[in-house]
């Protein structure tokens, strides 16, 4: 993820930061829950995730992240430097998460009839 975005660089291209970081997500996305990341919009990504049974924050902040991405790469606008700070430290700590085994299918509860 570093490598992907300096955000000490003071010629840091934040579009740039910023579509390096999605793509990142969405190979781990690939990688480590087979969702079609790469080539699917933000919201047959969302939906695949739910389908998934996955974590709702971690569904939440994934959307937050590629929403934002979205917005600025469709629009034609320059995210702020604060932007890319904030997508950036999503993506880290959900990655964070799965280093430390926190992203799994949540089981749904059974209920008793």
């Amino acid at each position: 993820l570093k490598s992907q975005a300096n955000l000490n660089d003071p010629t840091l291209d934040t579009n740039d930061a910023i579509s390096k970081i999605t793509k990142l997500l969405r190979h781990f996305l690939n990688e480590k829950f087979a969702l079609s990341g790469l080539e699917a919009t933000t919201g047959e990504i969302i939906t695949e995730m739910e389908n998934e049974n996955l974590d709702e924050r971690f569904i939440n902040e994934v959307k937050q992240v590629l929403t934002d991405a979205d917005m600025i790469k469709f629009t034609g606008g320059s995210a702020d430097k604060s932007k890319v700070e904030n997508i950036y430290t999503l993506v880290e700590a959900n990655l964070q998460r799965s280093l430390r085994g926190e992203l799994q299918k949540v089981v749904p509860e059974e209920t008793e009839e």
